[in-house]
């Protein structure tokens, strides 16, 4: 597929009046960020942190939506050193009257260093630039981040699909991720959720 010019802004502008849309109408609750049950969000959730001790490790919430991830490692963990980033600035201002001592921001420029990267359903809306969009994510802040990235997909293989989502092909993602230099791939499915999750963990 020819990419045009800025791909990565086109698709982000999409993606920011898509969810601003779904606030607007839906507010401040699970469905608004694409979930349909926090049941499923906290399952997700333990599936991408699996085996994974983030205590006393800095933590970027990519994506972070209204910060629910922040929630579920707090009840975890402990006290946590997070930090939650998005692309749709309502969301962080909810966010940061919610929880003033925690970091959250909406520009990369502020995306510094981090140990672990947390993206949960980040790349689920479907543009025509939603794959090379993902590649581009991966190449930039995998070298970033100190241990690794924690990751989820929708699988192509569903019987369900929602025209909005974009679902990706297993080998593809995987033949991709192999090309990242010193990573070990964890790899989760069949967890009960139409999805699939990598650990891409760091090896030095």
């Amino acid at each position: 597929m020819k990419l045009k010019k800025n791909f990565s802004k086109k698709h982000e502008n999409i993606v920011k009046k898509f969810y601003s849309s779904r606030y607007n109408l839906l507010g401040n609750q699970i469905r608004s960020v694409g979930w349909g049950s926090k049941k499923n969000q906290n399952l997700r959730f333990k599936i991408l942190l699996k085996n994974i001790n983030v205590n006393k490790k800095k933590i970027l919430d990519f994506g972070c939506g209204f910060g629910d991830l922040y929630s579920f490692l707090k009840k975890k963990f402990g006290k946590i050193n997070y930090s939650g980033y998005d692309i749709n600035k309502s969301f962080i201002i909810k966010n940061k009257k919610k929880y003033p001592m925690i970091n959250f921001f909406y520009t990369k420029k502020d995306i510094k260093s981090f140990d672990y990267i947390i993206c949960s359903g980040v790349f689920s809306l479907k543009t025509r630039y939603s794959f090379e969009y993902f590649k581009i994510f991966l190449k930039r802040y995998f070298k970033n981040c100190r241990y690794g990235i924690m990751i989820n997909f929708l699988d192509r293989n569903n019987k369900k699909k929602l025209s909005k989502n974009y679902y990706y092909s297993k080998n593809q993602i995987l033949k991709f991720v192999k090309g990242l230099k010193n990573c070990k791939i964890v790899f989760y499915e069949n967890y009960g959720l139409d999805e699939f999750t990598l650990q891409l963990l760091k090896t030095k």
